[in-house]
């Protein structure tokens, strides 16, 4: 599956701020170059982790030019550091949104929308699991958020709008509203409106780290790798809270975030464990875990289909940083 061209666009650069910054990384690679060529591995880690955090200063910054971004990510991506593990998986093709086959989960009813799969836990009241994938759009329009979200007849549970009124709890979206409706359009986006696709947030995960990692995958990974495939769901803890509104709806205490890209034959994966807080680190680094974590945690076998040795291989390993 061939990526999408890459594109800058000089004219929302400051020429003046680019030479800087291109005078100054010169420089600097310059002076670090030789220590990390004739370096041993820790060496060259150790040099590869400080200067990510050298271009992450400037990358991340919210007062960053975003093509500036841009060009700073192209360099990040050909650190090793961030680039991470990239595993032979030889021809595979895209099943209902997702890599590898579709995640085996033993209480799976699945919901099939546009742009997006589920597999709704009707105990829980919850998708256990929700699968998409983006690519790069040429426009980032989307329509007006409705007023309701809409009870989805698809499943047994019928959990509506109201269920979630008084509970402090935000609606969270799993395949996200903004990013839906960017790459599929109107009908696709309002789809995401389903109580279905629904699980409790905190809102200050919702509209915080969450919604920082929604948007960096739709603006940023699609930009630089084209298809970018995405699963994310609940995760619960030993003891299971639920809403005492008698909707019983439980309240995850995490959400995982996978995503995989895949360039020819090479995939590569990125993983998060969120925990449904009000007290985020802003570091979405913090959350890396490895997928054996969240199969353990969720009870949710991903990529069943590549073999043990490919399994293992992308399954236990964690990413030593954010791409």
């Amino acid at each position: 599956m061939s990526r999408r061209r890459r594109k800058y666009n000089l004219k929302k650069f400051s020429i003046k701020r680019l030479f800087w910054s291109f005078a100054g990384t010169a420089f600097v690679l310059a002076m670090i170059w030789p220590i990390h060529f004739f370096g041993d591995r820790e060496t060259k880690d150790f040099v590869e982790k400080n200067l990510v955090a050298l271009i992450d200063f400037v990358r991340e910054s919210r007062f960053a030019n975003p093509e500036l971004v841009f060009v700073l990510d192209q360099v990040a991506d050909k650190i090793p550091y961030v680039y991470g593990l990239s595993v032979d998986v030889g021809q595979v093709s895209e099943e209902g949104f997702v890599l590898g086959g579709v995640p085996v989960f033993e209480r799976a009813h699945f919901i099939k929308n546009d742009a997006y799969l589920i597999s709704y836990d009707e105990d829980k009241k919850n998708p256990a699991w929700c699968a998409y994938a983006l690519t790069y759009p040429e426009k980032f329009e989307t329509v007006a958020r409705p007023g309701k979200f809409l009870e989805d007849s698809r499943t047994r549970s019928r959990i509506s709008h109201d269920d979630y009124t008084g509970t402090g709890f935000d609606r969270g979206h799993m395949a996200p509203n903004q990013a839906i409706g960017a790459c599929y359009g109107e009908k696709a986006q309002l789809s995401t409106f389903l109580m279905s696709n629904i699980v409790p947030q905190y809102h200050e995960m919702n509209a915080g780290l969450w919604k920082n990692l929604e948007q960096r995958v739709l603006h940023r990974y699609t930009r630089r790798y084209g298809r970018v495939y995405v699963i994310c769901g609940p995760v619960y803890g030993d003891k299971i809270e639920r809403f005492k509104n008698g909707s019983g709806v439980a309240v995850p205490e995490a959400c995982f975030l996978i995503l995989a890209d895949l360039d020819g034959d090479k995939m590569r994966t990125l993983s998060f464990i969120v925990p449904n807080s009000k007290n985020l680190d802003k570091d979405p680094a913090r959350y890396i875990a490895t997928i054996d974590e969240i199969e353990a945690a969720t009870g949710i076998d991903f990529f069943a289909k590549f073999s043990d040795q490919i399994q293992s291989e992308i399954e236990s390993y964690r990413a030593k940083t954010i791409w």
